[in-house]
């Protein structure tokens, strides 16, 4: 989910999340591709049956380029999200 942010700076915010429904305990990491840089808030660990978010507020962005979002499972890969822009409204 992606927004602008609420101080009127004309920046924007993006929030991940997860919600693990069976299986083991798994470390992750989210993140997200913009402008050729790859971003993220570090690895955390999650097990069945809860949800993770995690909120990346501090960017500084303010234009219309796509951004890509991902989740990295040690272990398991990286699983890509389909690119989203602020600006075409999708969320």
């Amino acid at each position: 989910m992606i927004g602008p942010q609420n101080d009127c700076s004309g920046y924007w915010w993006m929030e991940e999340s997860y919600g693990k429904a069976g299986g083991g305990t798994i470390t992750a990491q989210y993140g997200f591709n913009y402008h050729g840089y790859s971003y993220d808030n570090g690895w955390f660990s999650q097990s069945a049956g809860t949800e993770h978010n995690e909120g990346f507020t501090w960017l500084g962005f303010d234009d219309c380029s796509d951004i890509v979002g991902w989740m990295a499972v040690q272990g398991q890969g990286t699983f890509y999200n389909v690119p989203v822009s602020i600006c075409d409204g999708s969320r």
